[in-house]
């Protein structure tokens, strides 16, 4: 029998674990090290926009894809992706912005595409774009393990 993105996304979900540093921030690991598992992390890592929000981002989208009902189709889990909310304190969405200088991408991307005059609407919208791009790449690299 087939998996489903709903079971693969729950087996990655079920083994991740969250953990605290001294300075209070949240990181994710995995509980036992699975290759599979770790190849998508390593996929969706190993572009440059490697950071702690990314793999906190795959953690709310596997959360996310393992919760829906086993009888959703690829397209309402793609759709869901846009979902996931960003951070709404400014105090978390600065911290996020400073994490990786590679988030100021996102942020330039979005002064390109719309008029934003509202500096707290802009990093949310440029986190946004970082949270639906690494649910969007969760669920396909979770569709290409399946597809295997």
């Amino acid at each position: 029998m087939d998996k489903t993105i709903q079971e693969v996304a729950k087996q990655m979900s079920d083994n991740h674990k969250a953990c605290k540093r001294d300075d209070g921030s949240t990181y994710y690991h995995l509980k036992k090290e699975v290759q599979w598992q770790r190849d998508i992390i390593n996929n969706l890592t190993n572009n440059d926009w490697y950071s702690d929000a990314t793999i906190e981002y795959m953690h709310r989208a596997l959360e996310l894809f393992a919760n829906e009902d086993k009888d959703a189709t690829e397209d309402h889990l793609q759709e869901l992706v846009y979902e996931i909310e960003p951070d709404v304190y400014n105090h978390d969405l600065t911290a996020w912005l400073a994490e990786h200088v590679n988030h100021m991408q996102y942020v330039d991307e979005i002064l390109e595409a719309v008029e934003v005059k509202d500096c707290a609407k802009l990093l949310m919208m440029a986190q946004g774009a970082q949270i639906s791009e690494v649910a969007s790449a969760t669920l396909q690299a979770i569709i290409e393990y399946i597809n295997k």
